[in-house]
């Protein structure tokens, strides 16, 4: 039974301005590639997200990528080493990883 369910949350916006969307597309077909060698799957679903940026002192608001897997178990520290990477890719002051044993938590 594949009881949990990992889902990272890819951005579309490099800092606060609006990612180019050949490099939205290739990093969320990236994550979903990555979920499914390490789960044999992989459903991204696109919703509207905002989230306060304390460096620039305003509301961002954005359309979010979350890529998302069931699975039997994984390994924390490879799930934060891709949120590592899509947060310096898209200039973010973190990236969101929603573990659902352990809850949400910003990479």
């Amino acid at each position: 039974m594949l009881n949990k369910k990992v889902s990272i949350y890819v951005p579309s916006t490099m800092h606060d301005t609006a990612a180019p969307e050949n490099i939205v597309n290739y990093y969320v077909n990236d994550t979903l590639k990555r979920l499914s060698v390490m789960f044999g799957g992989a459903t991204a679903q696109v919703v509207r997200g905002t989230w306060y940026s304390k460096e620039l002192d305003k509301l961002i608001s954005e359309d979010i990528t979350i890529c998302y897997s069931y699975c039997e178990n994984y390994n924390r520290d490879d799930l934060v080493s891709i949120c590592e990477n899509l947060k310096t890719v898209f200039q973010q002051e973190s990236i969101s990883l929603e573990l659902s044993d352990s809850g949400l938590m910003f990479v």
